[in-house]
């Protein structure tokens, strides 16, 4: 059965209209239920003019969980998309890690098709890479949107905005970023310079072709990649992080119904065990820290 699900990465330096393609592609879709998923949504910078805290900002545990938390919570979107549910695991995965999103689901039911945009600058190949692993373990259609353009036309349409983006964090995105190859898949690219624009039909019909030959789920090996061992050990660590969180829920007299938070905690800590399993997280020192993963 083929998947009707389909996942397009965003990817481009800030001010070069990721948004706003994906607020036209919302607005005008046919074919496709469109979610649009915007990083800059879920993850807040610190509120600082200072370049450099910034700078060390986006190396820190703290930047980098949360990224891991996005792509749990795309897990769940897509968990409930396969189960034709209402969207339980999706909100309750907001409601976890999220707790200052509102983000409001809706669909047409006559509508069969999804199209989730993950919009982010994805500057390196490993964050394209952790998303396109997602929807190749999901056997779902998936491709590349690039919005390529200059520094001095980033620059340029930055000024332009209501809410502007610290130039000199432009400047450090377009000296870093690394633009998808062939590696990432199928990929549309945008001349942001040039005004080009792509019209919703096209993408709707991209979108199509993808989901019809849907990325394939690799076989795993017969050995896991971790040894047994520690893999017991790390879901021990894992399962007293989701006890502590759960009686802190209880003390602080948090709202909402515990056993489906609870639900969303043990969802989380299997996600976290099955990456730790494919080896695609690294193990740290001290087991203890990967409780910050869920914490």
């Amino acid at each position: 059965m083929l998947t009707n699900i389909c996942v397009n990465t965003l990817t481009g330096l800030p001010a070069s209209g990721k948004s706003t393609f994906c607020q036209k592609i919302q607005r005008e879709a046919q074919t496709f239920n469109v979610i649009h998923i915007c990083y800059d949504d879920f993850i807040r910078l610190p509120t600082t003019d200072d370049s450099p805290a910034q700078s060390h900002y986006f190396q820190s545990k703290q930047y980098k969980k949360h990224r891991f938390s996005l792509l749990w919570l795309i897990q769940q979107l897509i968990d409930d998309i396969k189960q034709n549910t209402d969207f339980s695991k999706f909100q309750l995965a907001i409601l976890t890690d999220f707790p200052h999103v509102k983000l409001n689901v809706t669909f047409e039911s006559s509508k069969k098709l999804y199209l989730l945009l993950i919009d982010d600058t994805m500057h390196y190949k490993s964050m394209r890479k952790e998303v396109r692993t997602l929807a190749r373990d999901n056997e779902l259609g998936y491709f590349v949107t690039y919005f390529h353009s200059t520094l001095d036309g980033a620059i340029e349409r930055n000024r332009g905005r209501t809410f502007t983006v610290d130039e000199n964090h432009l400047k450090r995105m377009h000296a870093i970023i690394e633009g998808p190859t062939d590696e990432d898949g199928q990929i549309i690219r945008v001349n942001v310079d040039d005004d080009e624009e792509i019209a919703t039909n096209f993408v709707e019909s991209f979108a199509l072709d993808c989901i019809k030959t849907p990325l394939k789920s690799l076989q795993l090996v017969s050995e896991p990649v971790v040894e047994q061992t520690i893999i017991h050990k790390v879901d021990l660590v894992l399962r007293q992080c989701v006890h502590r969180k759960m009686r802190l829920c209880k003390e602080t007299n948090r709202t909402g119904d515990l056993r489906k938070i609870a639900e969303a905690l043990c969802a989380k800590r299997s996600f976290v065990l099955r990456e730790i399993k494919l080896g695609r997280i690294d193990l740290p020192d001290n087991l203890d820290d990967l409780s910050n993963l869920i914490d």
